[in-house]
């Protein structure tokens, strides 16, 4: 690999980074032309077509989101010298009438290692770590919106979605994950961190190892009402649409453990599908979620172990007044860059009235 090869799909890299992100704003179209982003022949565009293959004129942005993830994937495994993943093959299709062989053997498998019980399967199988490719993506919703036309219908994710290399393909490293019951986002976070830990920077905004993780631990984490799915559950609590973000329930507990430990307790002591209002409106706002110090000064001035404080929503210097003084203070400050201690120390004085912390 020489060092003019390296630096193409570096800047290759840079750019598909760039398009990533911009598709996964809230204003970006729902259809995406390539053409748009990348000039056809660009080390960008060249990188896309050789890890997947020449994009429509009109792709789905999710569907085109997950096949630029697949170019990083393929160049990130060039650059580090490892073998890169095998790109799809096949158009996608609703459901495959058979397995691969190897998928096959898996499956054997993992009938061998299942417990049966009422209701639920509880696998004990370990496996290594996995991505969902565009076609996986795709079979993933589809499933997903099967689900939500028969809620009561079996929850497990067909096994060729989490095995068959035409959907789920071999993530680079020696990670392995195991299936195990979470109650809380604490439990998800505690299991996995130190499992993806060697490959963080890989897999930290990987929505194709996000989207199988949501499909593999499923049936631990999707929520239930009278024993069937709760239908209004939206695809990215499983599987990111765009940039991935707070809304994933897998990505979102891991995040807020690395992110800020012990300061984000209200937030990973709860069960995933425990959406009270400041839990909804901090995973859901990216720049509250990213940010250095807001998220956890919400959490200590208007939580208490694990309740919300009473008439923390409109009193002043509650959490909407909070906001409001902070997209005007974000005029001359970088408030989301800021410690917890910092940000308090430039709100007005009745936001003090809340503070159960140190540092006011």
């Amino acid at each position: 690999m020489n060092e003019r090869a390296n630096d193409t799909r570096a800047e290759a890299l840079a750019r598909l980074r760039e398009i990533r992100d911009a598709l996964g704003r809230d204003d970006a179209p729902r259809r995406i032309n390539l053409r748009d982003y990348a000039e056809p022949g660009s080390p960008a565009w060249d990188a896309f077509v050789e890890a997947s293959r020449p994009p429509g004129y009109k792709v789905r942005r999710g569907t085109m989101l997950a096949r630029i993830n697949q170019a990083i994937d393929a160049l990130t495994s060039q650059l580090m010298g490892v073998e890169p993943l095998v790109p799809a093959a096949a158009p996608p299709v609703e459901a495959p009438a058979t397995l691969t062989e190897e998928a096959l053997a898996t499956a054997r498998e993992l009938e061998r290692l299942t417990d049966e019980t009422p209701g639920r399967r509880h696998s004990v199988e370990r496996q290594r770590l996995r991505r969902l490719t565009p076609d996986g993506v795709e079979f993933a919703r589809a499933f997903l919106e099967r689900l939500r036309a028969q809620p009561d219908g079996d929850r497990e994710p067909p096994r060729e979605l989490l095995y068959d290399e035409r959907y789920a393909q071999p993530f680079p490293g020696d990670v392995e994950v195991e299936r195990r019951p979470f109650r809380t986002r604490r439990d998800a976070a505690e299991y996995l961190a130190p499992r993806l830990e060697p490959i963080t920077r890989l897999v930290g905004q990987h929505a194709g190892v996000w989207s199988w993780l949501g499909m593999f631990y499923f049936a631990e984490t999707a929520r239930v009402v009278s024993g069937a799915f709760d239908h209004r559950q939206p695809d990215e609590r499983f599987i990111p649409d765009g940039r991935i973000d707070g809304r994933h329930y897998l990505w979102a507990s891991w995040r807020l453990r690395e992110q800020y430990g012990e300061s984000a307790d209200f937030l990973l002591n709860q069960e995933f599908s425990d959406l009270r209002h400041i839990t909804m409106r901090t995973l859901t706002t990216p720049r509250i979620f990213n940010s250095v110090g807001v998220l956890p000064l919400v959490l200590r001035l208007y939580t208490s172990g694990n309740r919300q404080k009473s008439g923390f929503r409109d009193a002043r210097g509650g959490f909407a007044h909070l906001i409001r003084v902070l997209g005007h203070l974000e005029r001359t400050y970088d408030v989301y860059g800021m410690e917890p201690d910092a940000l308090l120390r430039i709100l007005p004085d009745e936001f003090r009235a809340w503070d159960g912390g140190t540092g006011a």
